[in-house]
This record gives structure tokens, C-alpha cells and sequence, in this order.
């Protein structure tokens, strides 16, 4: 147990509150007209389907834990989840790929999301966008460069204690 009667747990898989997160986030950026702009429709979970036209966005969870309070007298136990993921924002040249990682960070740089398991505390961009020649080709054999920009949110939820 760690001070002020709280225990640590790390994630090993994604959890209800971050599969809401992330369909948040898909949300927040369909609905911003600067990357739709860009990508149209082309944003994807995990990985984009082959062949997919370039530009695009690819978001996926990287980690998560879970910090449970100690239960007080309601029947509730508040839960602060952390998960950080990222987005690959891929285009045919290093301008567009780092100019809709700039528009994606832009975006969601503290953005009111919601969704039903949880309460969005904090949502930022952690450390500097990469931005680089990816080895595979893309459609039509193109260069596909890409601009990875990594985010850490926080989530408050409640478990109903039993």
C-alpha cells in the first residue's frame, strides 16, 4: 500500500474507460473541420485497412494503470485511470504529416471529450512530435511519412463497492 491509502495496479489490457476514451478521440477529431481538411474520413483505430488513401490518422492506447482509493463510507470507490496513447499521422511528405500532427495535438489539447465510464480530468500532448520516412511504401508505391505526437489523459470513475 502506498501513502494516503492508495494502491497502484497496471493495466495489461484496455480497459471499458479506455475503449471509451479512444472512440472519444476518434470523435473529437472527425468533428475538426482543419483535419478533416486533411484526412477526410481516413482516421483508424489501431492500424488503417491496407491500401488505405493517404493522408490518415492511426490512434492506439499504449498503456494504462488504474489507481484505486481506499473505500470511506459510500458505496462507491473512485478510480483515477491513466492512459496514454498516440497518433500516427500519416501523408505523402513531411509538411502534411507534421502539419496534421500539429492540428491533431491542436485538437485535443485538453478537449472536453465525454463519454459514459468516467469524467476527463487531463488530456495533453507528452513530449515532441517524431516525425519520419516510414520504410514501407504506401498506395501507388508513395512515400509515406509519418508524425507520431503521444498524449497522456486522466480519467475519474467511480466502482460501486459491494
Amino acid at each position: 500500500m502506498s501513502p494516503g491509502g492508495f494502491i497502484l495496479l497496471l493495466s495489461s489490457g484496455q480497459s471499458s474507460v479506455a475503449d471509451d476514451l479512444m472512440a472519444a478521440v476518434e470523435s473529437a477529431l472527425l468533428a475538426s473541420s482543419p483535419i478533416t481538411a486533411y484526412v477526410s474520413t481516413n482516421i483508424w483505430s489501431d492500424e488503417a485497412p491496407a491500401q488505405t488513401p493517404l493522408p490518415c490518422i492511426v490512434y492506439r492506447e499504449i498503456s494504462g494503470t488504474h489507481e484505486y482509493a481506499t473505500p470511506d463510507a459510500t458505496p462507491n470507490i473512485p478510480i483515477l485511470d491513466t492512459i496514454s496513447f498516440d497518433l500516427a499521422c500519416f501523408a505523402t511528405n513531411k509538411v502534411d504529416a507534421k502539419a496534421i500532427g500539429k492540428l491533431a495535438a491542436a485538437a485535443l489539447r485538453d478537449a472536453s471529450l465525454t463519454f459514459t465510464d468516467g469524467t476527463l480530468l487531463y488530456l495533453r500532448q507528452i513530449g515532441y512530435p517524431v516525425t519520419t520516412l516510414d520504410p514501407e511504401k504506401g498506395p501507388n508505391e508513395s512515400d509515406v511519412w509519418m508524425s507520431i505526437v503521444q498524449f497522456k489523459a486522466i480519467v475519474n470513475r467511480y466502482y460501486a463497492a459491494s
